[in-house]
């Protein structure tokens, strides 16, 4: 049986990467809960679905019977959304970054782990296939000890990151997350950087 999944959020990122992923996956979405019961209803439409149409996120939750929430929201409303998901004992699936802090991440994986629920981030580039492959060419250490490793993300941030730290936290999470899975826990970190524009 496909596994049954509700979205809170159907913005740009969610109906342009994130639902497409999820029906390529097998999954069923039942229910959307946006700002706007027309916009749910658009995305379930969009996306081929005769699932709910909610314009409150806390009446689906109480709602609908699925196997997960998937959270696709601004950064700064996602925290609170992810706990009212905890509180209301579904797995959910977030997009990062998790929290604004190292603390309020670990916080919040408290929560979940307490009321006995899955939350999962979106740090998709461990499980891409060629990441895959290069974690098993490393562990098998035929090439000698890793010595540095270089990554660069080539994209138009101005969009969805203000700041460096939206930056860092938006975009550069993904390769921070690829470090941890690649060669373990972070010792140190140092970097620099350059800006090309104003933004």
């Amino acid at each position: 049986m496909a596994p049954r999944l509700c979205f809170i959020g159907a913005g740009f990122h969610a109906t342009t990467n994130i639902y497409p992923s999820v029906l390529e996956a097998g999954a069923e979405i039942v229910a959307v809960a946006t700002r706007s019961k027309d916009r749910s209803k658009a995305a379930l439409l969009r996306f081929g679905s005769n699932g709910a149409a909610y314009d409150d996120y806390k009446l689906m939750l109480a709602t609908e019977t699925c196997d997960g929430i998937v959270v696709v929201a601004q950064a700064q409303d996602a925290v609170q959304l992810v706990r009212d998901v905890i509180k209301a004992g579904k797995n959910v699936y977030v997009d990062k970054p998790l929290g604004w802090s190292a603390a309020e991440a670990t916080q919040i994986a408290d929560e979940a782990e307490k009321a006995g629920v899955i939350l999962m981030v979106g740090f998709m580039k461990r499980y891409a296939p060629i990441y895959q492959q290069m974690k098993s060419i490393l562990s098998l250490n035929e090439l000698g000890k890793a010595c540095s490793f270089e990554a660069k993300f080539a994209c138009n941030s101005t969009p969805f990151c203000q700041t460096e730290e939206e930056l860092l936290k938006f975009v550069g999470i993904h390769f921070l997350d690829l470090l941890r899975f690649l060669f373990g826990e972070v010792e140190a970190v140092s970097g620099f950087h350059k800006l090309q524009g104003p933004n």
